[in-house]
């Protein structure tokens, strides 16, 4: 699917249950941004990996704006431990994840060549918001637009996800994609129609909170290098002609998880009618098969073992 089909098709499952009207098209799209992270989350479909450099003395060092889990383990048959590799110019090491809550614990901070851990921890400081005027103006199409500005070089701290808002005509939207001085966006005014922008308009956007990795100890060279491999998430789709880089015969779970999340607001605004919308179509349930299925296909081929669609189904019909 792109997102133009998605989106039709998940404005058929509410109505096909409900009288509601979708509030807006950005609405959809941000509830089908949702279901496709969910998806992710809970399959690991996506997976990239990323390198760090070290730095004397410094222990934490920024995550991709993707990042959302590790990804990698040992072949341990209790379940294996995460780990990462770790090369000082001449040999790749093995260096294992460590809670954070152990590293308080144990208080390694002498530094040493190779660490001997590493552990994940949220960043504490908020990211700066880049703010800045639209050089040359970018109309709408295919429900994108290009957010133009030769006095700023995007690329070094704006990425995709990232939310911004046009304060001249008080739309907002996501960015999707970044190269120097532009980055392509999907802008929406407050009725949720896609809109463009103007030269001279003023831009704010607030770029997405992102993870650490701390090295335990820190290192005591630089220029060695950690990679490390991650599930990633979802490239934005907010657009007719976007798409995700999901296997097609999954995007299905994404609709069917935006439509329970819109249709479960009436058990909040109208809990009886909620109830009565959500007992005819389990769309959940839907969702929920469609992971099932795909993280058969994906342990299958990667290879793992003790797991199957069957184990899978009966593991969740007794709890």
């Amino acid at each position: 699917m792109d997102g133009k089909t998605a989106r039709l098709f998940t404005e058929n499952l509410i109505r096909a249950v409900s009288k509601a009207t979708i509030v807006n098209r950005k609405l959809t799209y941000d509830l089908l941004h949702m279901g496709a992270e969910e998806f992710v989350s809970l399959t690991g479909c996506i997976k990239e990996s990323m390198t760090i450099t070290s730095v004397d003395g410094t222990a934490a060092y920024d995550l991709n704006a993707n990042f959302l889990k590790l990804y990698l383990k040992d072949k341990n048959p209790k379940g294996g431990e995460f780990f990462i590799l770790y090369n000082d110019g001449t040999t790749t090491y093995t260096v294992y994840f460590k809670s954070y809550q152990s590293v308080i614990f144990d208080n390694e901070t002498t530094e040493q060549s190779i660490p001997s851990y590493f552990t994940l921890l949220e960043k504490t400081s908020l990211p700066d918001q880049v703010t800045g005027t639209i050089t040359s103006a970018s109309a709408v199409s295919g429900g994108q637009s290009t957010l133009n500005d030769s006095a700023t070089t995007l690329s070094d701290n704006v990425s995709p996800r990232d939310i911004v808002h046009n304060a001249t005509r008080d739309a907002s939207g996501i960015v999707l994609t970044v190269s120097t001085n532009s980055a392509t966006t999907a802008m929406f005014d407050s009725d949720g129609n896609p809109v463009g922008w103007d030269s001279n308009d003023s831009y704010v956007i607030q770029p997405v909170h992102q993870m650490q990795m701390q090295f335990v100890p820190p290192s005591s060279t630089s220029g060695h290098t950690a990679t490390v491999y991650y599930v990633a998430k979802p490239a934005p789709v907010y657009t007719d002609y976007g798409t995700w880089q999901i296997q097609d015969q999954w995007h299905k779970a994404f609709c069917y998880w935006a439509a329970d999340a819109y249709l479960a607001q009436y058990e909040i605004d109208d809990p009886k009618q909620g109830v009565q919308l959500l007992a005819g179509k389990k769309y959940m349930d839907k969702f929920n098969d469609i992971v099932r299925r795909a993280k058969y296909d994906i342990d299958k081929s990667l290879g793992k073992t003790g797991y199957s669609m069957r184990s899978e189904v009966n593991a969740k019909d007794n709890n």
